[in-house]
């Protein structure tokens, strides 16, 4: 019985399907039976661990997820123009028409390299609105002069945009024309190259029930949005910030999260694997010379030079 699969996907960033196969079924009961009512105990391990070539996994360097009612000062910086940002179960930021006067930024200071990731959870009050939802930049973006950042705006023509400032000054623009609903949350992501630029991520809930695990919202509305600028967006060490402009607009985040993937060739190391079927104490008809197939179907994570299963406490083939 020949159960093995060979990947070229050397990453364990993502899940594949496991092709459909079918093995010779053996005698597993009395010859005359002609139905095997086998337990499957699914001693179909299929190794639900095996050796990988190479595994990437997520470590998480910054979280929050604001619950309670005053701002963690451990995680952030607050800049507040008075009670224009507030604590409660989630984050809100209200603007007063002007850049640099309300928002936060991360007290720590995050290095480039890993894929590193800054993902927050964002809404805006309104269409008609400048608001940071997410970004990236050096420690004085609090002084208009001095401000160098990156980062991804609620923009008042009602679509996203994606921004460069240097020295206080707009340096580079990209609409992407992707329009946002307000009052709808937004997970937005911003992958930075391990030198410079960034790959910018948008996903909606689009079924307005608070998370993004239906259908569709696992899709990625920004495919093509890149910033790949050389100058003033190569921030070595940068800080995570949010602020919002347009005055009495509000601006909310339910969580913001940074990670990165660190990769390993370390051929000890073992993941999962998850199987649709067959299922435990599954009847399984034999044919006449009593043989049957099976047909395995499931998902596995990375990329094992093999897959193997035992039957019934047999040998892995």
């Amino acid at each position: 019985m020949t159960t093995k699969f060979e990947s070229q996907d050397k990453l364990m960033n993502n899940t594949h399907q496991i092709r459909k196969w079918s093995s010779r079924y053996e005698k597993l009961c009395k010859p005359n039976s002609r139905v095997l009512k086998c337990f499957f105990l699914l001693l179909v391990f299929l190794f639900g661990f095996f050796q990988a070539n190479a595994f990437a996994f997520a470590t998480t360097l910054f979280s929050d997820n604001f619950i309670g009612t005053n701002v963690d000062m451990t995680k952030w910086i607050e800049r507040d123009t008075g009670y224009n940002v507030n604590q409660n179960n989630n984050l809100t930021i209200v603007g007063n028409n002007h850049w640099d006067a309300n928002g936060v930024i991360s007290t720590s200071t995050f290095a480039r390299g890993d894929s590193l990731t800054i993902e927050g959870v964002v809404k805006a009050s309104a269409t008609n609105t400048y608001a940071m939802a997410l970004g990236y930049g050096n420690w004085n973006w609090f002084s208009q002069t001095n401000t160098n950042n990156v980062f991804i705006n609620f923009h008042s023509t009602g679509v996203f945009r994606i921004f460069r400032y240097a020295n206080g000054v707009e340096a580079e623009s990209y609409t992407t024309n992707l329009p946002y609903v307000a009052n709808r949350l937004y997970k937005v992501q911003i992958v930075l190259g391990d030198i410079q630029g960034a790959k910018f991520r948008v996903y909606q809930d689009a079924n307005d029930d608070g998370d993004f695990d239906d259908v569709g919202e696992n899709t990625d509305l920004l495919a093509t949005a890149n910033y790949n600028g050389v100058s003033g967006g190569m921030f070595t060490n940068a800080y995570v910030m949010s602020q919002v402009y347009s005055s009495g607009v509000r601006l909310t985040l339910d969580d913001v999260t940074v990670f990165n993937n660190v990769v390993t060739d370390n051929k000890d190391v073992f993941s999962t694997i998850t199987l649709s079927t067959p299922k435990s104490y599954q009847v399984i008809q034999r044919d006449g010379s009593n043989n049957a197939n099976i047909v395995i179907t499931g998902t596995y994570t990375g990329s094992p030079t093999a897959i193997e299963a035992s039957w019934n406490g047999g040998a892995y083939e």
